[in-house]
Parts: C-alpha cells; structure tokens; sequence
C-alpha cells in the first residue's frame, strides 16, 4: 500500500466524524497525566475481534493496563499518585468513548 492509498483510506474513515473535543488540563497537572498517557501509549487491552469495521480485525481498545503504570511511571520518573491515576482514567475514558462513537 502506498502512501497515497493510506492518504485516500484515512479521508473516507474520517470525512463523516465531528471534529474531537479538546480536552482541558487542570493547571496544577503540569502536563502529568498526559505526558503518561502518551508514554502508556502500547499499554492497552483490547477485546478481539475479526469483524469491528475499521480496525483491521485486531479488535477494540477496552482499557489501559493498569499493572503496567509503574513501569511507565518509573521510566518518566513521575510519581504515581491517586491524582495522576484520576487524571489517566478520566484520559482514558475520553479516548474510551470517541472510539467507541467513531465506531457508529
């Protein structure tokens, strides 16, 4: 597949969605929660599936893995602390159900 067909494939999967609501970081977060979740980036849980429209039969993301955080955290040397985990799960919530409607 060449770059002009991946182009063409993402226009006609995206051109009917409405445009993502940003999300706001409270000011005392300093980037924390996002930093880590971009980080946790390859740590999801799916639920497999061969026939979930656009996906390429790998399934669906049904959550982060929450045992894998620690690494992650260490790795950033971020402390993982009950807001950053409040923060990761309101992120991951978020990400959760504009897929969830993409899916629609």
């Amino acid at each position: 597949m060449c770059a002009a067909d991946i182009e063409k494939n993402v226009a006609a999967q995206t051109a009917n969605r409405p445009a993502p609501e940003p999300t706001e970081l409270a000011a005392e977060d300093e980037g924390r929660a996002c930093a880590m979740f971009l980080a946790a980036a390859t740590q999801w849980n799916f639920a497999p599936s061969a026939s979930v429209a656009g996906h390429g039969g790998h399934g669906v993301r049904t959550g982060l893995r929450y045992e894998a955080l620690p690494v992650v955290a260490a790795a950033q040397g971020v402390v993982l602390d009950a807001r950053l985990l409040a923060d990761l799960s309101e992120i991951e919530a978020a990400v959760l159900r504009a897929e969830a409607e993409a899916r629609k």
